[in-house]
């Protein structure tokens, strides 16, 4: 069973398949951290408010960590200061307290983010994300004054990790947040060909520190629930990919965590056809056949106008 889970607030956005695709650098989506399932939402809202500054000089200029150009102001200041209405997070007004209290409670807890030097990715420590200040206009609408510290935001906004996209509908039908990390981790690292990874690392990635002491614990608590919710979402077709994963143990010896586990990651474009996909497969070619003739028998009529019993 996973870890109990925080109920969320139901978003107002209709329940659609359509896709709400954002860009995350892949030091925001690899760092480690301990937020909740709506917590961990938020930080991809908050990234998503700022897609602009991702989308157009981030990733174009490749800007790797110390070398993004912040203004004279901030630079003094210490901080850069990010405003997001409470509107732009998508949930009822009537939630308003919940969400100032949501964004209060990932500002007590402290996040490791990656950064390059070379070859070698390390983990730049930081007490928290981000200080939050939220408060009220004359219109009574909230807002959130999120202060970054200068710093953090260096290694926050970085291309060290390259960039991936997710959808954030699909993300807001998986309820819990191993899954939601497992989704982002899939897509910043072993869609880029990645296959193994230590038991600690993997912990340190779902629940920001090295939280179980056997292998049993990390599988029944967060592996099998990420893994049968995206393969779930992946039958239902509102996702594209999902994994599989097996332990490895040197000499075949079983201890309390395997040295290294592997993850397979299967993308609808490479999947074998099931027998009864080939056989939906095979009645619609031989639809598509049969409208061809018809259109051949009569070439004065409009394929489109043709009625197939």
């Amino acid at each position: 069973m996973a870890d109990n889970q925080e109920p969320e607030p139901i978003l107002l956005h209709e329940d659609t398949h359509k896709k709400d695709l954002i860009s995350i650098l892949g030091t925001q989506g690899l760092m480690y951290n301990d937020f909740n399932a709506a917590e961990y939402k938020l930080l991809m809202l908050i990234i998503k408010h700022n897609q602009k500054v991702i989308k157009q000089y981030i990733v174009p200029a490749n800007l790797q960590h110390g070398h993004l150009p912040f203004t004279k102001e901030q630079f003094q200041a210490g901080h850069v200061d990010i405003v997001i209405p409470f509107k732009e997070f998508g949930y009822n007004r009537s939630n308003n307290l919940w969400l100032k209290d949501k964004l209060c409670q990932m500002a007590k807890k402290p996040i490791d983010i990656p950064y390059k030097m070379n070859d070698t990715t390390y983990h730049k420590h930081f007490d928290s994300l981000f200080t939050p200040d939220c408060y009220r206009l004359s219109d009574s609408s909230w807002v959130a004054c999120l202060h970054f510290d200068y710093e953090l935001m260096q290694y926050l906004f970085a291309f060290d990790k390259g960039v991936a996209h997710i959808d954030l509908n699909a993300m807001d039908k998986m309820h819990s947040v191993a899954t939601r990390k497992m989704y982002v981790l899939l897509h910043c690292w072993a869609a880029r060909g990645y296959t193994s990874i230590s038991p600690t690392s993997l912990m340190l990635l779902l629940k920001g520190k090295e939280a179980y002491q056997y292998f049993g614990d990390l599988e029944a608590k967060q592996l099998l629930t990420a893994q049968q919710e995206l393969k779930s979402l992946f039958d239902k077709s509102i996702i594209d990919e999902y994994f599989t994963y097996k332990p490895f143990y040197q000499a075949h010896i079983k201890k309390a965590m395997p040295d290294h586990i592997s993850i397979t990651l299967h993308n609808r474009k490479y999947v074998e056809p099931t027998e009864e996909m080939e056989k939906v497969l095979f009645a619609a070619d031989e639809l598509t056949g049969l409208i061809g003739a018809a259109a051949k028998m009569c070439p004065s009529k409009s394929v489109m106008d043709m009625e197939v019993s």
